[in-house]
């Protein structure tokens, strides 16, 4: 059983770590920071910072075992500048899949 339990990780983990989906283009990044936007203090909050990434779809699923994996853009002063990919596995009690959208944002806070 262990030996089974051992594969599988190694499966999902390879699986995680392989870019296996398309690319997010600069054009689908946009698209989704518009939308992030709309939301609430997003718009202050980007004034407020030198740069984002934005990863428009990150698909998550698992049973026991899940993974999740996306790809996205850098952006600096509204300029991409660059790509970003994502993964994440998991381990414990889930059954299920899903999609979100996320930014990331960066800020210059000063040194303490």
């Amino acid at each position: 059983m262990k030996c089974k339990c051992a594969r599988l990780l190694a499966i999902v983990l390879s699986l995680a770590a392989t870019e296996t989906h398309a690319a997010a283009t600069p054009e689908e990044c946009r698209a989704t920071l518009a939308k992030f936007r709309a939301l609430g203090n997003v718009s202050d909050m980007l004034a407020q910072s030198y740069g984002y990434a934005v990863l428009p779809t990150i698909g998550k699923g698992g049973i026991g075992i899940g993974g999740a994996g996306g790809t996205g853009c850098v952006f600096a002063g509204g300029a991409h500048t660059g790509k970003v990919s994502m993964g994440q596995v998991t381990i414990g009690f889930q059954l299920g899949g899903q999609a979100y959208s996320q930014i990331i944002l960066f800020q210059n806070l000063g040194v303490y």
